[in-house]
């Protein structure tokens, strides 16, 4: 393996000859839009089945709690 020295100008005239040759990408917004929807898919997917499940939750537990109250008569 060959050993490659180069200057520290030369390393910078070659960053800045890359830099100048790299453009700014058009399809920028695009990308966030898709990124964004994913992630509010993926929160509905979550967020839904929550709400649900803390409903339905909730419905059960209601019946339990004035039966509880009723039996044991608890001092507040």
């Amino acid at each position: 393996m060959d050993k490659i020295y180069i200057s520290k100008e030369e390393m910078w005239t070659g960053i800045k000859q890359e830099a100048k040759q790299l453009k700014p990408s058009n399809n920028a917004p695009i990308l966030v839009f898709f990124v964004f929807m994913w992630l509010i898919i993926c929160l509905l997917f979550v967020f839904i089945p929550f709400v649900i499940i803390s409903t339905v939750f909730l419905v059960l537990y209601i019946p339990f709690y004035f039966i509880d109250n009723l039996l044991f008569r608890r001092r507040k």
